[in-house]
């Protein structure tokens, strides 16, 4: 697991997030080198084959959805009830404009997972994090709020970018004494796993997917 880290040390990265989801990166996140990097179509299409097994109508969240770009394939592969949540007001309407030009509804809200997600208990059939983790400073206190609203039999889906052994851990290093974009910490698979099960989660499949994640 990470390194503890003094809180207000922790809000360094809160904010390095912030100033770039309402910034720079508000419109364009997905066309950033970083994206295009690591083939995020491809990232979007695993996980929309993963969510075709459930009803169409099955209620699923979006955590830390950015642009929108997952909802948007979630909506085309002819999903009903999305939903999706950021930190940054100024990315999440971009998602809003992007879902409505596309005729696709959705409920996006402003909120910070590590504190509280806006839905009652149980509320999810499906949440996704979709390179997500390696934002979370508090990541047990994220993921503990992910699993309150996710529901008993539900599925969490989770996606990461993968860094050999040593260029992960110089990236951590460089991420604890500069925060940059918001990302904090990395994640090993094992570490990952780690993490899941210590929030009480049950890992059923843990893959490589693609050379990237």
């Amino acid at each position: 697991m990470a390194p503890r880290v003094d809180r207000d040390q922790l809000d360094r990265w809160k904010r390095s997030g912030l100033r770039t989801y309402n910034g720079k990166w508000a419109q364009t996140y997905d066309s950033c080198l970083f994206w295009r990097f690591f083939s995020q179509e491809k990232w979007d299409n695993l996980v929309v084959e993963r969510v075709r097994t459930f009803p169409t109508d099955s209620p699923i969240l979006d955590v830390g959805c950015a642009t929108g770009r997952l909802l948007c394939a979630l909506g085309q592969a002819g999903m009903t009830d999305l939903s999706g949540v950021d930190i940054a007001q100024r990315i999440i309407t971009t998602a809003r404009n992007r879902l409505g030009e596309r005729n696709i509804s959705a409920d996006l809200r402003v909120a910070d997972a590590e504190n509280r997600l806006p839905w009652p208990d149980r509320s999810f059939d499906v949440i996704t994090l979709t390179g997500v983790l390696h934002h979370f400073s508090h990541p047990v206190e994220a993921m503990g709020e992910v699993r309150r609203v996710l529901r008993d039999r539900g599925q969490l889906i989770v996606t990461e970018p993968r860094f050999c052994t040593p260029i992960r851990q110089l990236a951590n290093m460089f991420l604890r004494v500069f925060p940059c974009n918001g990302d904090y910490s990395f994640y090993s698979p094992q570490r990952a796993r780690l993490l899941l099960e210590e929030t009480r989660f049950r890992v059923l499949v843990c893959e490589r997917a693609t050379w990237s994640i």
